[in-house]
């Protein structure tokens, strides 16, 4: 039962899960991205958005690089400790090349101890509401769409430089800009960097923001439509979202062939050591059977009792098989998104067939065991009694 559900439980929970981070998190189910430079390419992108139907929203990601110069009004000499960090690594490629372990951990940890004042930005510059992406937050609050135009920002968990509530001066280009912290994301988030940091649109100004690409919510029978309009813009390069999750499936689908064979193959073995069990257990209680059938119970009777008991045993053992596996996909899901998934969706009918086939298998070698037993007459049971 563990094997077989932990094989369907983890490949619906992967493909659940990506679903809800590459599509819902991500705000679309449609991406497109191009080597042009975004100045020329967002007019042409946005010009053909318009003519489209069924676009729900488009969220254009921008990153940008900072470096934080300030904290809660005091200087942070980030100049100085980021030229200490570009020593250390070249200390440390120095102790490489020689071989000097013991160097080469002296000098990482003195690495480790410098702060991390080199932040990476990320704008989500959106038409629907979602400013936060996948991030998970565990302090403070979420951006909402109040927050547009305003100096807040989200901290990494990983790396947060102030509380909530703090302010932080970071150097964008030749700009210095001010902000509050408001919130902090769990540094595991899904495709976020252990020291990016989020910032609400209308803020940083659009110049040079690194690779831009953008994602449009579009209704699934708008879909196609889309696809084809955006592809035949020069160098413009658009993917399903949804082909992405479905491609993943069916490598999902191809590697656990062989486990499923292996835990049907596991659970014929159970089948037949459960029976074998079930069969020495009632030879063993022979002269129990024997004083209830000579006080009068019936053989239908002590072989139903016998039954419940092997039943709500086999109940037991499925259920607990499936409950390790649901924890483990509990743990995989708040790792990868906020939500707790315990049974995924499409598991939900592997699940109730385990269970049924747990109780079944229980049935079957309580009835092929039991039956024997009970048939023997009490006279011959007792007789040395």
């Amino acid at each position: 039962m563990f094997a077989l559900s932990s094989i369907a439980f983890f490949g619906a929970g992967t493909r659940q899960i990506l679903q809800s981070t590459l599509s819902d998190s991500l705000g679309g189910n449609v991406m497109i991205f191009t080597p042009l430079p975004a100045a020329i390419v967002n007019p042409l992108i946005e010009g053909r958005l318009d003519g489209l139907e069924g676009v729900r929203s488009t969220t254009r990601i921008l990153n940008y690089s900072g470096e934080v110069i300030a904290i809660n009004g005091e200087n942070t000499n980030s100049e100085e400790i980021i030229g200490q960090a570009r020593q250390l690594r070249r200390e440390m490629r120095d102790a490489s090349r020689s071989g000097d372990i013991g160097r080469i951990a002296e000098l990482g940890a003195e690495l480790d101890a410098l702060p991390d004042y080199a932040l990476d930005i990320t704008v989500r510059d959106t038409s629907g509401t979602n400013l936060n992406g996948n991030a998970r937050i565990v302090a403070g609050r979420p951006l909402g769409p109040d927050d547009i135009g305003q100096p807040v920002l989200l901290l990494s968990e990983e790396d947060q430089l102030v509380d909530v509530g703090g302010r932080i001066t970071l150097q964008v280009g030749d700009e210095a800009y001010e902000f509050e912290a408001v919130g902090v994301q769990a540094s595991s988030s899904l495709f976020q960097g252990p020291d990016q940091i989020i910032v609400p649109p209308g803020v940083l100004p659009a110049g040079d923001t690194g690779f831009p690409f953008t994602l449009v919510d579009v209704e699934d029978e708008h879909l196609d439509t889309a696809l084809l309009s955006l592809s035949a813009l020069p160098l413009v390069f658009t993917i399903d979202i949804g082909f992405i999750d479905g491609l993943i499936g069916r490598f999902i689908d191809q590697f656990s062939a062989l486990p499923i064979l292996v835990g049907l193959l596991s659970l014929g073995a159970a089948g037949i050591i459960m029976a074998n069990t079930v069969a020495l257990a009632t030879l063993e209680r022979r002269r129990q059977i024997g004083i209830l059938k000579a006080v009068g119970l019936k053989g239908s009777r002590v072989l139903g009792v016998m039954l419940l008991e092997n039943l709500i045993i086999s109940l037991l053992g499925g259920l607990l098989g499936l409950g390790l596996s649901a924890l483990g996909v509990a743990i995989m899901s708040r790792l990868g998104i906020e939500a707790t998934i315990l049974i995924p969706d499409d598991a939900t009918p592997v699940a109730i067939a385990l269970v049924i086939a747990a109780v079944g298998i229980g049935a079957m070698a309580t009835l092929l065991s039991a039956r024997v037993a009970i048939r023997e007459r009490a006279l011959v049971v007792l007789r040395y009694e």
